[in-house]
This record gives structure tokens, sequence and C-alpha cells, in this order.
């Protein structure tokens, strides 16, 4: 299961559960999770009902909260434990897919996303 830290959204503490909902989730580390993807992938993501979530610093700034990005209800969050920094450090991606139940799906980078979720759309169409 992925870790559950504390984060900040709009000035506020909460838990990165319930930040991410009920349903999968992409989320990535100082990066735009979604910025590689394609207009296929983007689709996919969308008739998936995934929430994309973008990790920053704690106290990262302004700038980098309202950072330009690919899918417009990217929510930007603080890492306000370095944890999800320390979970990011020893792994090779910065980006990761949740299934709804927290087990990650996938570990990739924003380049990478694509062929992921070309794998996992494959995966969850055998299993309907």
């Amino acid at each position: 299961m992925f870790i559950q830290p504390d984060v900040e959204l709009d000035g506020r503490c909460a838990k990165l559960d319930e930040v991410l909902g009920p349903g999968f989730a992409v989320l990535g580390f100082e990066c735009d999770p979604v910025g590689g993807l394609d207009q296929a992938g983007l689709d996919w993501l969308a008739d998936l009902g995934a929430c994309v979530v973008r990790v920053v610093e704690s106290r990262a700034g302004e700038r980098q909260l309202r950072a330009e990005q690919r899918w417009p209800a990217t929510v930007v969050v603080e890492d306000v434990e370095s944890l999800l920094r320390a979970w990011f450090g020893v792994r090779t991606g910065n980006v990761v897919v949740l299934r709804p139940d927290r087990y990650v799906a996938a570990l990739t980078t924003p380049a990478g996303l694509g062929a992921a979720l070309a794998t996992l759309r494959e995966r969850l169409g055998a299993v309907r």
C-alpha cells in the first residue's frame, strides 16, 4: 500500500487519501505527472475518473503552487513532513499510479506514463 502522509492543500492540512478520493489516482512528485501524455491518454484518465495530483515541497512558494498543468483539474499539494520526498527518493520514478485500494499500479516518469497506462488499460479490460 502507498503511504498516507499529511499534505497541505489550500492552506489546510489533510491526509493524502482524503485528497485522492475513492478512485484511481496519478501522483507526481515535483513534476506535472501527466505532462508527457498524448490526448488519448488524457481522455482515458478522464474516462477512468482519475484524480491527478502534483506534490511540491512544503512552503514551495506561490510560483510552484500555481505552475501550469496539462490537466486543468490537477490538485497541487505540499509535502508537509517530507515523507513523500523520502518515499520517492529511494525509487527510480517520480510518478505513481494508484489503484482505488491505494496499492501501486505503476511507478514511472511523466514520459513513461503513457505506456504504464496502456498496460493498466489492457489489464483492466481483461478483468471486465
